[in-house]
């Protein structure tokens, strides 16, 4: 992630060097002034109006109850100043009543919950910006990621600081106003000054340092739900007296110690239930030491039995990964939603808008694209999502406060492990063998065709992305040629995981009688495309002097999925055709 112009640098409350923090201004909002006007400031400003979602049938957002009850995903910092009206706004637990004087800072990764007066909703500006923190470097170029505490105040601000932070809010607003030509950098400075105002607040007087206390000791509960330390240690932790703890943690968060901890359980306990896992051995996962009190549990949290729930039908599935949107698609299932680009992916263009809800999806993901993709998340309430272990741990944390949220694991299983453990999910083992079984048979089939066309002789498959040259090996377009087809590589494919990145004077080393290619589109890419080939290297290998290159579409190749695989075997033999 590359950190943007309008930045400032400096400390926060999650440690770290007085450089290690650069803060970037998002966006500013002014609240709406009237119940009638839209109150798309509370969602992303990328995200759907809610006026739009009331006024249309419109599947990402579903009709939402009068008074109007908005789900608000903050992946970024959210300061709201309120300069009138009212409204109450539920976040970590923590109930705040929005009026006039009313100040809060939601750190990155808080689900909010936001309900206007009905005829005179909250006045005021909502300012979105990024903490990021250095995290190394890739070559010369300096790594972000997402700050997850970069204050030590969050929730309510003291009042004594309001007048100042309106003061200054205002001022951005008011030089954002100007022609960029005008503006010489002064709403940059009123936002580097605001930071640092932020940077030196200690939260509400009347919780003070205490109330921090108590959400540090939450995020101990998070970790160690399985085997978690006692009031007393929590206490401890916290630096308060048990009683006192208790009696702020209840102030806090709305609950006792014990039931917020029971919430954190089954919550956890929700996700191994749809994995099939024995509910003796959940019950001692999540901490429970008698099965019985886990599953009484669990039903008074829930309102049904642990069994009735795995059992319970799922119709509202997100995947995340977009290579498990494909193997719902394998299933007959339609994702409630996915990752979906249209120029990127015309091999499920017949799918594209058959999915109710979108997410954004890009050769990489930086904080904006994560951030619209949650909130489309959090508006569509989805009933399962499926991830994997790549997503970054902050994001997977996120997840899970939407809906219960399945890891398949990516790197670790082959595809069809993938397939039959999402199948497993769903209720559609069945299903998926019978599928698993049908594609074998085509694989053997296109087998004996292509080794009827080119015998054993080699093939090498070439992915030019992002100005670099890479070849593949066990994993994607490579898992159907070298796996289900049985080519001849060329080259030892089991010390390539997934791919390896090739410079021209190593391609040599890969020479092969035959060479599939993937070239992107991005201007450094097709440079370096231009280059290999008006070179020396390239046009003096087996493949080229034998006119056995073909250049190939990403997708399906370089999907790994069952869908993406069914489609490589139909289309493998016309490539090795050549001119018969």
């Amino acid at each position: 992630m590359k950190a943007a112009s309008d930045s400032v640098y400096g400390s926060g409350g999650d440690g770290g060097d007085s450089n290690s923090l650069l803060f970037r201004f998002v966006d500013l909002e002014t609240l709406p002034a009237d119940a009638n006007a839209s109150p798309s400031a509370w969602l992303n400003a990328a995200s759907v109006p809610l006026t739009d979602c009331i006024s249309k049938t419109d599947p990402r957002c579903p009709p939402l109850p009068e008074p109007w009850l908005t789900r608000i995903f903050a992946d970024c910092c959210a300061l709201l100043v309120v300069t009138g009206g009212t409204g109450e706004l539920t976040a970590d637990g923590s109930a705040y009543s929005l009026e006039a004087g009313t100040s809060l800072l939601l750190p990155p990764g808080t689900l909010a919950r936001f309900r206007p007066h009905p005829s005179q909703p909250p006045q005021g500006y909502l300012l979105t910006f990024e903490a990021l923190r250095e995290d190394g470097f890739v070559g010369t170029i300096r790594q972000y990621r997402i700050a997850s505490n970069p204050f030590s105040c969050r929730g309510r601000l003291p009042k004594a600081s309001f007048r100042e932070l309106l003061s200054q809010i205002s001022r951005i607003a008011e030089c954002r106003k100007l022609p960029s030509v005008e503006r010489s950098h002064r709403d940059q400075a009123a936002f580097y000054k605001l930071v640092y105002m932020l940077m030196e607040l200690e939260g509400e007087a009347e919780d003070g340092g205490s109330r921090q206390a108590v959400l540090r000791t939450i995020e101990v509960m998070e970790r160690r739900y399985f085997d978690p330390p006692g009031r007393d240690e929590l206490a401890q932790i916290a630096g308060l007296s048990p009683w006192h703890y208790s009696h702020l943690f209840k102030k806090t968060t709305g609950l006792g110690p014990n039931r917020y901890l029971a919430e954190i359980r089954i919550r956890r306990a929700k996700e191994l239930l749809l994995t099939g896992t024995a509910l003796r051995d959940i019950a001692h996962q999540v901490g429970y030491g008698d099965e019985s009190h886990f599953r009484r549990t669990f039903k008074e949290l829930v309102g049904v039995s642990p069994s009735a729930f795995a059992r319970s039908k799922r119709d509202k599935v997100a995947a995340v990964s977009y290579h498990y949107a494909a193997h719902l698609l394998t299933l007959g299932i339609i994702p409630y939603a996915a990752p979906v680009d249209k120029e990127r992916e015309r091999h499920r263009s017949l799918y594209h808008d058959r999915i109710p809800v979108h997410l954004l999806r890009g050769k990489s993901l930086p904080a904006e694209l994560w951030r619209q993709n949650m909130q489309s998340l959090a508006d569509a309430k989805p009933e399962l999502i499926l991830c994997d272990e790549v997503i970054p741990p902050e994001i997977g944390r996120q997840l899970q406060q939407i809906a219960p949220t399945v890891v398949v694991p990516w790197m670790k299983e082959q595809w069809r492990g993938h397939f039959r453990t999402i199948a497993a999910l769903l209720g559609k083992e069945k299903e998926a063998d019978r599928w698993i079984t049908d594609y074998d048979r085509k694989a053997a089939d296109a087998r004996e065709r292509i080794r009827g066309l080119i015998g054993q002789e080699t093939v090498a498959l070439f992915h030019i992305m992002a100005g670099q040259l890479v070849i593949y090996g066990q994993r994607n377009g490579g898992s159907v040629l070298y796996g289900d087809l049985r080519l001849t590589p060329a080259c030892d494919i089991q010390t390539i995981a997934v791919f390896r990145v090739v410079t021209e004077e190593q391609l040599p080393l890969y020479d092969a009688d035959h060479a599939l290619i993937v070239v992107d589109r991005d201007p450094a890419s097709l440079r370096l495309w231009q280059q290999l080939r008006t070179g020396y290297v390239w046009p003096n290998m087996q493949f080229a002097r034998r006119g056995h290159v073909r250049l190939i579409e990403e997708t399906p190749w370089l999907e790994y999925s069952p869908y993406a695989h069914a489609m490589i075997v139909n289309d493998a033999p016309r490539l090795f055709a050549y001119d018969r």
